[in-house]
């Protein structure tokens, strides 16, 4: 739980156990020791011991960027996905590698830009990602009263294009199929293909997840395991997928791990393992190199497109929380009108 202010009221942030979302409240006080009294009361409320409600606020001067990164590390870890804590852990190891300063106060907008232009000359699309981590992160400092101005807030860097996703027709995946080593990772690749689910929402599947009887399966953050954005969604499950789940049923019967991919040690598969088996069978196969385990979610999508599924619909399979992220997959419903067009063509 945590006290920021903006427009000069103070607001609080907590996690929310029973929705697995964040929420934020207004205090409705302009004072800060009256805004805490708030924050205690809200937290006896939700049962929340007061000691964690309370966040000490270091002295700005003497608080370092490790001290900073460690707290915001253990907020990021109860919000958001493992993945996304990685990405911050990336960010921050890059940028203290290159300011070379210690404390929050020494860290300038100058040597902020200073780190992300140099290394936008030789990783573009890193320093994209790290602008937008570290950017994120120092909006936060900055809410917890840490510093008083984001170093991050007005750099810029060239928009980078954005790339078409590559996706892969039927006929290819089955090409891929016919290379892949085991029933097991043929079992997750299939699964990938007619789900769209994320490499690691597939390896972390649970069986209790899947209801074979209604042909849907919950994607889910477990004890073990979040999903991006702690999001959850259904996922109506194909005849194809069906069948699949069916025969692993048979076959072996529910695992005691309760997984629906599990190895020989009952444990989840790791996922550049799964990654490395499939760039192998893809390679095997005589595909478009670029082809990756991803490009099974997105050939899911692309699919679904050229079928005229709704890009609405689309974007709730995917899970995706922005519509502009899923309208990325249009291009492929805009090659089939163009294709369609050319027939027009007196030669053709």
């Amino acid at each position: 739980m945590f006290l920021f202010k903006r427009h000069e009221v103070y607001y609080i942030e907590y996690f929310d156990k029973k929705t697995g979302t964040k929420r934020r409240v207004s205090t409705g006080e302009k004072n800060e020791a009256e805004a805490v009294k708030v924050m205690e009361h809200l937290a006896k409320k939700l049962h929340i011991a007061v000691e964690e409600a309370v966040t000490p606020k270091p002295d700005v001067q003497s608080c370092t960027i490790a001290e900073f990164q460690q707290r915001y590390e253990e907020y990021v870890a109860s919000v958001f996905s493992k993945a996304y804590l990685q990405i911050v852990r990336d960010a921050f190891k890059m940028m203290k590698r290159e300011v070379g300063v210690e404390l929050l106060s020494e860290l300038t907008a100058k040597l902020a830009e200073r780190f992300i232009i140099t290394t936008f000359s030789r990783a573009p699309y890193a320093a994209s990602q790290y602008l937008r981590t570290l950017k994120a992160a120092f909006t936060r400092a900055e809410g917890w009263g840490d510093i008083s101005q984001n170093p991050f807030a007005k750099v810029k860097i060239p928009r980078l294009p954005r790339l078409l996703p590559v996706f892969i027709s039927q006929a290819e995946f089955q090409k891929i199929l016919d290379h892949t080593e085991t029933q097991d990772f043929k079992d997750i690749f299939t699964t990938a293909f007619h789900t769209g689910m994320r490499r690691g929402e597939l390896l972390n599947l649970r069986w209790e997840a899947i209801d074979l009887n209604a042909c849907t399966l919950r994607v889910e953050s477990t004890q073990s395991f979040s999903t991006k954005w702690k999001k959850e969604r259904l996922i109506p499950l194909n005849q194809t997928i069906v069948d699949l789940f069916k025969r692993r049923m048979s076959v072996c019967g529910p695992e005691p791990s309760g997984l629906a991919f599990p190895t020989d040690k009952g444990l989840p598969y790791n996922g550049e393992f799964i990654g490395k088996k499939f760039k192998k069978a893809v390679r095997e196969a005589g595909v478009n190199p670029k082809v990756h385990f991803h490009t099974l979610r997105h050939s899911f999508a692309s699919n679904l497109v050229q079928k005229d599924v709704p890009i609405l619909v689309v974007m709730e399979l995917l899970g995706h929380e922005k519509l502009s992220t899923t309208q990325i997959y249009s291009h492929v419903k805009h090659d089939n009108l163009a294709e369609a067009v050319k027939k027009l063509d007196a030669n053709t």
